[in-house]
């Protein structure tokens, strides 16, 4: 049989080994980009890790100080927004000739008073108000 001769046997051989090889400096290689690559990443994330730390320690000492500072002036109010005017608070701009102020203009600091509670019910039928309750009905019976 011409394929089981010694030279064609020996030939088939030593070509598997030379896959054999081959395949096996390859799956170093790729070990080696591998591990390499892992070991860049590693590094890349520290150093991030390490800056990200940081960070959070120089915000958490501002936190601290900020609440120090406050506590220490007494008045327990956040500083004022830069671009304020001396006084602190903002003034509202002046209103264009010919309107008319606004409501509660006369009175400086003070909220609108609030709405008075005005009924739908209150001129209706004492039997047709409504009765609050869920599933009664509101006309006489």
């Amino acid at each position: 049989d011409p394929l089981n001769a010694p030279e064609v046997l020996s030939a088939v051989a030593k070509f598997k080994r030379s896959l054999e090889e081959r395949d096996a400096s390859m799956k170093k290689q790729r070990a080696d980009v591998v591990e390499r690559r892992i070991k860049e990443a590693a590094a890349k994330h520290r150093v991030l890790l390490i800056e990200e730390a940081k960070q959070r320690k120089r915000e958490i000492k501002e936190m601290e100080e900020r609440r120090l500072a406050q506590a220490a002036g007494g008045l327990g109010m956040p500083p004022l927004p830069p671009g304020l005017p001396p006084g602190g608070l903002m003034v509202p701009p002046p209103l264009p000739p010919g309107l008319p102020p606004p409501p509660g203009a006369g009175v400086e600091g003070l909220p609108p008073p609030p709405p008075t509670a005005v009924s739908s019910n209150a001129n209706v039928n004492p039997s047709a108000r409504d009765s609050g309750k869920r599933g009664v009905s509101n006309l006489p019976a």
